[in-house]
């Protein structure tokens, strides 16, 4: 089996928080393989043959297996501080939207937006493990407090604000200086698992692409992640079983194919690494691109005021010359 020490992540996730709910933790545990873009056909071949046949790796893992077929679109909206401080934690603050591109009409999740905090715990030393909160992207019908034009702030409920800025800052980050840096735009071939008519693992095919102005860059991963639910609810040995399933998965891939390696760096990571490869200090640059966006804006403005003006100069001019041009008629003398 070729597998790393750091096979797993294990992150917990926490519900949205409320008064009449509390956060609900989860563990999750989840395989990220880097697929080179000339195998990645081959890859999903190789996946729905593995699961769509009868025979295949479902009939080797043990009964009451079944599995469907998706395509999806995910569309995430990363934010930073201008010091990148989530960066370098291998952090992220993203605003996500889903969207169902087989079957919307019975996708509960079609459609669902969420504000995600993917944060590592204070006090756990375990590098691999990370904290998620959710929160529902709810953003004020009218604007009354200074935070409801905010970026990141503004897109949650007012009531939300207080805990979104409270968990930033347990890990060290500031909310209100957060700014959108990058979006991934994620075409997802999927393959969910079930065991006894339950969830239990999704395999995810990702196509990952990014535009900054004028550069775009790309990547494809393979995610292979046991459901977080019944891992979480699961006792020791259930998990442990659950683990050694999700390990053939990934072995099972890893083996069919040489060039595929297993790298856990977040995405947000991978796609700022590319992006600082290509764009002159991206570093720099990338938590102001709300700022660069209205200067192009202004610039677009000033540009087509320019035009108009020039258009303008140029019409009064030909109609001066066209006057001049014109001879100015001698009035009649009478000679009475």
């Amino acid at each position: 089996m070729r597998l790393a020490a750091s096979a797993l992540i294990s992150i917990v996730a926490c519900a949205t928080p409320s008064v009449a709910n509390a956060p609900e933790a989860r563990v999750e545990n989840e395989y990220k393989l880097s697929v080179p873009e000339d195998v990645r056909e081959a890859v999903q071949r190789h996946l729905e043959r593995r699961y769509g046949d009868e025979d295949g790796l479902l009939s080797d893992l043990g009964e009451g297996f079944t599995v469907k077929f998706s395509e999806e679109r995910f569309v995430d909206r990363y934010f930073d501080t201008p010091r990148l401080d989530l960066l370098a934690a291998e952090c992220g603050v993203r605003h996500r939207q889903r969207f169902n591109l087989v079957d919307p009409a019975s996708d509960p999740k079609h459609g669902r937006q969420l504000l995600q905090l993917k944060l590592r715990p204070v006090d756990d030393t375990n590098a691999l493990n990370r904290t998620e909160v959710k929160f529902a992207i709810d953003p004020p019908g009218s604007q009354k407090d200074p935070l409801d034009t905010h970026p990141l702030l503004g897109l949650v409920a007012r009531g939300d604000r207080p805990s979104v800025i409270t968990e930033l800052d347990k890990h060290g980050f500031d909310a209100e200086a957060m700014r959108p840096t990058v979006t991934l735009v994620q075409r997802r071939w999927r393959v969910y698992v079930s065991r006894n008519g339950s969830a239990f693992a999704t395999l995810t095919l990702d196509r990952v692409s990014s535009e900054w102005f004028a550069w775009e860059v790309d990547l494809v991963e393979l995610e292979i992640e046991l459901n977080e639910v019944a891992y979480t609810n699961a006792d020791l040995e259930t998990r442990a079983s659950m683990q050694e399933i999700s390990d053939r998965m990934a072995s099972d891939v890893l083996e069919a194919f040489p060039t595929v390696r297993q790298d856990q760096t977040p995405k947000y990571n991978k796609i700022f690494k590319a992006f600082a490869g290509r764009v002159p200090a991206f570093g720099s640059l990338a938590p102001h691109r709300m700022a660069l966006e209205m200067l192009g804006l202004i610039g677009l403005a000033v540009a087509g005021l320019l035009a108009v003006s020039a258009l303008q100069w140029q019409q009064r001019r030909w109609r001066a010359r066209r006057a001049a041009a014109t001879p100015t008629p001698n009035p009649t003398r009478s000679t009475d």
